[in-house]
């Protein structure tokens, strides 16, 4: 399922544990039926920020899902995974996942200097 991430996020300003908020692009349907509106509200987490270092050494941003508020109940998100920005792949930016104990799936976003993920980008999700 398509998530936004709603605030900008950036290896300049965020910190181990901020919290950030997200949205449900688009419904969950199961055939015809909405189970889940579209901008049902969620939040994330910064898992690792690593700053830019000496040498070009590449800064490092890894955020998780960890749930969507619907009906009064928080649904965890078990993945969540980076859409690369405008739909294609950019030769700067590398894209990996990884398992995290009792976190979820991860998405790390490397690069050389800082990281940025803007607001209103585009991740897809896996509800547990």
């Amino acid at each position: 399922m398509d998530i936004e991430i709603t605030d900008m996020l950036s290896t300049k300003t965020s910190k181990v544990g901020d919290k950030f908020a997200l949205k449900l692009a688009q419904p969950l349907k199961i055939g015809d039926t909405i189970v889940i509106p579209a901008g049902t509200t969620g939040m994330g987490e910064v898992i690792d920020v690593g700053k830019p270092g000496i040498g070009g050494k590449p800064g490092k941003l890894v955020i998780a899902g960890r749930y969507l508020t619907f009906n009064g109940a928080n649904i965890a998100i078990r993945g969540l995974q980076l859409r690369p920005l405008g739909g294609e792949a950019r030769s700067n930016v590398v894209m990996a996942t990884s398992f995290v104990p009792y976190v979820g799936m991860a998405s790390f976003l490397i690069t050389g200097g800082h990281v940025e993920i803007p607001a209103g980008s585009w991740a897809i999700a896996n509800l547990t």
